[in-house]
């Protein structure tokens, strides 16, 4: 069996959410990041924590971040979820408006 790597769970969910629902991908850290739409975050999150394989069962951080210099996307919703099993960390972002501030939870 091959070694579950985070760049192929990346790949599987780039795959899997066919590009349309990520909005931007940074994986240069040790933690990639992904941003996606306020409309995806709970599919994404319960895909992640269904998979078999994956298992990112563990939420380790959820805050909010304020951006007051990005017009338009002024806050963020962070959320860094680990999947203990695999021992790999993922990150993810949703920005808001600071004139739409609601997020599904």
């Amino acid at each position: 069996m091959a070694v579950l790597t985070k760049e192929i769970i990346i790949e599987d969910i780039l795959a899997k959410f066919e590009g349309s629902l990520i909005l931007d991908e940074q994986t240069a850290t040790d933690m990639p990041l992904l941003v996606c739409k306020r409309e995806s975050i709970i599919n994404l999150l319960e895909y992640l924590y269904f998979h078999k394989q994956f298992q990112f069962q563990f939420l380790t951080t959820l805050c909010g971040i304020h951006y007051p210099d990005n017009e338009g996307a002024e806050f963020a919703v962070m959320y860094q979820i680990h999947s203990l099993v695999n021992n790999i960390r993922l990150r993810f972002k949703v920005f808001l408006s600071k004139d739409d501030l609601h997020i599904p939870t």
